[in-house]
C-alpha cells in the first residue's frame, strides 16, 4: 500500500502498539493478516513529528529535502543521498522542520512479508519447490545506521513511486529492497 499522506497519528500508534489485531488499515482496509502491513509513504510536508512509533523493518530516506529519524536514542538527518534502517519492533520518532517541503519515501515492510522474504531467501530451490511453509520462523534485523543510496536502490525507490499501486509490482520491489538490505 502507498500512502501519500501522514495516516491520523493516534490512529496509527494505537494500531502499532496493538500489531494490527484488528486487520484494519488506513481508510479501513481489510489487510490479509494480523501484524504491520507493507507501507510505502509518499509525502510531502514542511513540518511533522511522529514521535515514539513501535514500527516494522523500515528504510527512511527521502526524494527531496531532509528529515530527522531517532532509534534507540540516536537522532540522524536523512537525505536523498542516504537512507536509515529502524528493525521490527523498534520504536522510531520522524521528524521534519524545514522551510522548503521535505518528500519523504519510507518503506514500512510489513511482518508477514519480512518472514516470507526471509524464508525464501534462506531456503533451498528444493524446499521452496516443496513449499515448506510451515519453517517460516523469524524476519531479519539490521544495524541502524546510516547507508548512501546506490543507483539500483534509487532506480527500486522510483519503480515503487511511480508502479507502486500494483500490488505484485510492489512486492516483487519490496523483495528487491530486502535483497539488496542483505547483500549490504
Amino acid at each position: 500500500m502507498v500512502l501519500h499522506e501522514f495516516p491520523n497519528l493516534a490512529w496509527l500508534k494505537s494500531q502499532a502498539d496493538a500489531r494490527f489485531a484488528n486487520r484494519e488499515g488506513v481508510g479501513g482496509i481489510k489487510l490479509d493478516s494480523k501484524g504491520w502491513p507493507s507501507i510505502v509513504l509518499n509525502a510531502k510536508t514542511r513540518q511533522t513529528v511522529r514521535d515514539n512509533i513501535q514500527g516494522p523493518l523500515s528504510i527512511f530516506t527521502n526524494i527531496s529535502g531532509v528529515s530527522h529519524v531517532t532509534v534507540d536514542n540516536r537522532r540522524v538527518t536523512v537525505s536523498a543521498e542516504n537512507f536509515f534502517l529502524s528493525n521490527t519492533g523498534q520504536s522510531y520518532t520522524l521528524e521534519v522542520n524545514e522551510k522548503t517541503p521535505t518528500e519523504t519515501f519510507n518503506v514500512h515492510f510489513g511482518e508477514s512479508f519480512v518472514e516470507k522474504a526471509a524464508y525464501s531467501l534462506r531456503s533451498t530451490p528444493e524446499q521452496l519447490v516443496e513449499n515448506h511453509t510451515t519453517s517460516v520462523t523469524g524476519g531479519m534485523g539490521f544495524h541502524n545506521r546510516i547507508i548512501p543510496i546506490s543507483d539500483e536502490f534509487r532506480s527500486i525507490l522510483s519503480s515503487i513511486q511511480f508502479e507502486g499501486s500494483n500490488k505484485l509490482v510492489l512486492e516483487e520491489k519490496l523483495f528487491s529492497l530486502l535483497g539488496l538490505l542483505i547483500q549490504e
